[in-house]
């Protein structure tokens, strides 16, 4: 079983779609669900990625990320990464309601600053115990 759930590498997301779940975001929950993780009593440990072309905008949705309740850090290119990054992140339930909520709110934030939701990942329930991460 893996340790670390999260969305494909590359798999990006934006805010044009009016949809409550987005259908990557339920299959992954989905999938939680099925491994046996206890997702309606387990926080986690949740990050939300954004990419960005510049230091600036990265920047400024994370002052706007931060504003909202996430801690949000920024993360300059390295090798294989020509985009700035945020991540956000949050101690969550997670689910349906509270991940497309998040997404909502930071995919909004990265079509202000002209940057790109990009998905998120969390911790395994076995991840939890092994490390004590919640």
């Amino acid at each position: 079983m893996s340790r670390f759930f999260g969305r494909p590498k590359g798999q990006r997301v934006n805010s044009a779609g009016e949809t409550l779940v987005d259908p990557a975001d339920k299959m992954l929950i989905a999938q939680m669900r099925e491994a046996g993780e206890k997702l309606s009593s387990q926080t986690r440990e949740t990050t939300h990625y954004l990419t960005f072309d510049s230091q600036g905008a990265a920047r400024q949705a994370a002052k706007l990320a931060a504003a909202q309740g996430f801690v949000a850090e920024v993360a300059a290119p390295r090798d294989g990464v020509d985009n700035w990054a945020v991540h956000a992140i949050h101690t969550i339930l997670v689910g349906e309601d509270t991940i497309s909520s998040a997404r909502r709110v930071l995919a909004e934030i990265a079509e202000q600053t002209g940057g790109v939701y990009d998905g998120w990942d969390t911790y395994s329930d076995a991840a939890i115990a092994k490390i004590g991460h919640n």
